[in-house]
């Protein structure tokens, strides 16, 4: 077998067995059905603030949208610091239920809740609404933590195998995206259909309460499924040590976690991709309702093309991944993403492509949504499971497991930037002068020209430095088995 260099094998380390090399056997179907339909819970919520709250706060409820933004964007901030505790908690949390799912239970209700009450505000002034939809938004993104941390973090401990986390990260991203996307279909194809006094659906304030009651019943069923569904295999993971340390030990532990090259590289990747996912989703609703002038029905045909573009990506992730190696996979996937998502925009600017509202355009659209929701969801497939790699890394170094200290890592670089991304997006609608409350006719072709422009020029700059960072990354198949065995042979393992 090659090891990558720097990491020579011992005689021990030699004689190990090739399960342990490979990190144990295959996952059977239920416990990667069961943690993958838990994520389904936050593609709703992620979806919904993407797809829908941007145009819903700015256009519907007339609050500006560099207003909205910010507010989001602090929301997501404060989240941020969040995560890293949560995690660092959970990582030593010890109980009869386990270390992960107590936090999970505890946050299903509380989440629901708060989502409720973001879509469907009172009536207030623009000051009094702005503070309204920060402290409703902080409110859910904090629970959602408080679930979605431990639930994330109980990957690592499911499987070592190398591929098998990649197989597992598959299920987690499709249920993510077929809950949120399944949820956005909903919203536009029957919540937010037009009507006479609303021929433009999804500014129909109407709709939105249908919508997040909906929302709410999807999510908790998510949570509370995945929960128990995964009770029982999680009580026969190996728990470390109980450790009682102070806070001054327990910041430098989370310091010295977190410090590693390999998370370092790819927070790095999350904070450039992050800010481009967060950018591009909240402008998406902007592209699709004023340049390409679509209608409800066809905005909801393209989410359902994203839905076979999450399935691509789930057959395709592992097996790509196993050929080319998982840093390759990510960096492949971005660059796909980035032309093809450039592309039609580009023909429409110098129209030299199909008029809006024909059946060309739509079908154009939808294949351009398949390929790149297939691109990008590898591409988040390949990383995730990179990230969940240097969980033995970092015991090899520390003696310590930290898979929810260094899962909420990334999470907290991908919240912040991602509320940097929307941040962005009310920076560039205000940049081109989008106008508030317009109906798509009133919007002048030069505004969504300027547009298109900024919306490509900016993905370019951002998920080019992702890629950067992502030759960076120092691990390898041959490196993780190398280092398995290690621990291996020094005793690291506990008997299971």
């Amino acid at each position: 077998m090659t090891v990558s260099k720097g990491e020579p094998l011992s005689d021990a380390a030699s004689a190990g067995s090739a399960a342990v090399a490979a990190g144990g056997p295959k996952l059977g179907f239920a416990p990667k059905l069961f943690y993958g339909l838990g994520s389904i819970a936050y593609g709703v919520k992620d979806q919904g603030f993407q797809a829908l709250l941007l145009i819903y706060y700015n256009q519907v409820l007339g609050l500006p949208a560099i207003m909205v933004s910010t507010a989001l964007m602090l929301a997501l901030v404060l989240d941020a610091f969040i995560d890293p505790i949560v995690g660092q908690v959970s990582d030593n949390w010890r109980s009869r239920l386990g270390r992960r799912h107590p936090f999970m239970y505890v946050a299903a209700i509380p989440i629901c809740v708060a989502f409720y009450f973001i879509w469907n505000p009172p009536e207030l002034a623009a000051g009094a609404m702005f503070f309204y939809l920060l402290a409703v938004a902080v409110t859910l993104r904090a629970f959602l933590s408080m679930y979605e941390i431990p639930n994330a973090s109980l990957l690592p401990e499911l499987t070592e195998n190398y591929d098998e986390r990649t197989a597992l990260y598959s299920y987690r991203y499709f249920f993510g995206m077929a809950g949120g996307l399944g949820m956005t279909v909903a919203a536009f194809s029957i919540f937010l259909r037009p009507t006479a006094a609303f021929p433009t659906g999804q500014l129909n304030p109407d709709g939105y309460h249908a919508y997040s009651i909906a929302a709410i019943v999807v999510m908790l069923a998510s949570i509370l499924i995945s929960a128990l569904g995964t009770q029982k295999v999680a009580q026969r993971f190996r728990a470390p040590p109980v450790r009682r340390i102070g806070l001054t030990r327990t910041l430098r532990e989370m310091f010295e976690t977190i410090s590693n090259k390999s998370i370092l590289v790819m927070l790095g990747v999350g904070m450039f991709s992050g800010m481009a996912t967060g950018m591009a989703g909240a402008l998406n609703i902007y592209l699709t309702t004023y340049f390409w002038g679509l209608r409800g029905d066809q905005i909801s045909l393209l989410s359902m093309a994203a839905l076979f573009g999450s399935g691509i990506a789930v057959a395709v992730a592992t097996p790509i991944s196993k050929r080319i190696g998982k840093k390759y996979t990510c960096v492949g996937g971005f660059a796909i993403y980035l032309v093809i998502s450039s592309t039609l925009i580009l023909l429409r600017i110098f129209d030299v492509l199909a008029a809006n509202g024909s059946n060309l355009l739509v079908g154009l659209l939808f294949g351009q949504a398949v390929l790149t929701i297939a691109a990008g969801v590898t591409s988040a497939i390949a990383a995730g499971s990179m990230i969940a790699d240097v969980v033995e890394e970092v015991e090899e170094k520390t003696g310590r497991r930290s898979e929810g200290l260094l899962l909420s890592a990334n999470t907290f670089v991908a919240k912040a930037v991602s509320g940097f991304g929307l941040l962005a997006a009310g920076l560039l609608l205000s940049f081109v002068k989008f106008p508030s409350g317009a109906q798509p006719s009133e919007v002048p072709l030069e505004v969504l020209h300027n547009l298109g422009v900024v919306y490509i020029a900016a993905l370019l700059m951002l998920y080019s430095v992702a890629m950067v960072c992502l030759f960076n990354y120092p691990l390898s198949r041959q490196g993780h088995e190398a280092r398995l065995q290690r621990l291996a042979a020094r005793g690291a393992r506990p008997a299971e």
